[in-house]
Parts: structure tokens; C-alpha cells; sequence
């Protein structure tokens, strides 16, 4: 979020979470303290399977909700997409947001998918795996 603040351009930075689960909330529970004492301003928008969690984060966290991608308005500016949600929901819903990034080149996609290679999301969004940038690791942890 460092880099966020410190942006030329603070009006355009929109983020769109997709995936409301125990990770969203840990990292925007830990933002929310931070934002606030920083006075750093951004726009949050949420996305989940079940709609009831997207608007229950959208409240907690003073965003707004989508019930889908096709919803989202074609004129509203993302500037980075969290994708934060288990590798197999992210099947489910990579062709439609694939076409949601075909209209939105310049977006900046950070995954937090787990075991899911660069190659494989820039393959399955049809998207520049310049733009995309890993957290999580590259194999599941064995105990």
C-alpha cells in the first residue's frame, strides 16, 4: 500500500477486490488502521461469489459492492485488482474476467492465489504477465 500513497496520481486509485474471505479481511483490517492514521484516500470495491459478503465488506471497509463483473460500470477506473480467492473459484470466473480486463489493459493485477503460476493466470486471463504480480508461493506448504 506504500507505493499507493506515494503515486503522481492518488484521484485514480481504485481497487477492486475480488474474493471477500479470512485474507480480504486480515489485509483490509490492517489497512483500515493505517489508511486512517495516514489520511490516505482509496476507493474499494468488492466482488464475491455470494454477494451478502461483498456488501457486508463494502460497509466494514467504506467500499462499494458488485454482485458481478458485468456489473461494474465500463467508465469506472481500476487501478488494481487483488485477486483473493482459492485457485478452483478462480476457474470459475476466469473467462468472464478476462474479458473485463480485454476493455482495462492498464490495470495492475496482484494474486494472492496460491500455487498458481504467472504463466498459467496470464494464460487463463489472456493478460500481460507484466502486469500481474505474485504473493503467494509457488507450491502449497507441507507439514
Amino acid at each position: 500500500m506504500k507505493n499507493l500513497k506515494n503515486s503522481k496520481n492518488k484521484n485514480n486509485q481504485n481497487i477492486l477486490v475480488i474474493g471477500c474471505g479470512n485474507m480480504a479481511d486480515a489485509i483490509f483490517t490492517g489497512n483500515k488502521r493505517r489508511t486512517r492514521s495516514q489520511n490516505i484516500k482509496l476507493k474499494l470495491f468488492f466482488i464475491n461469489r455470494t454477494p451478502k459478503k461483498a456488501k457486508r465488506f463494502s460497509k466494514e471497509f467504506h467500499g462499494t459492492f458488485f454482485d458481478e463483473l458485468g456489473t461494474i460500470p465500463s467508465k469506472l477506473q481500476i487501478s488494481y485488482l487483488f485477486l483473493l480467492l482459492k485457485p478452483q473459484n478462480f476457474l470459475q470466473i476466469s473467462s468472464e474476467l478476462s474479458n473485463f480486463l480485454s476493455v482495462r489493459p492498464k490495470i495492475v493485477i496482484i494474486s494472492f492465489l496460491a500455487a498458481t503460476p504467472l504463466k498459467f493466470l496470464s494464460k487463463q486471463l489472456d493478460f500481460s504477465a507484466k502486469s500481474i504480480f505474485r504473493i503467494m508461493p509457488h507450491e502449497g506448504v507441507v507439514s
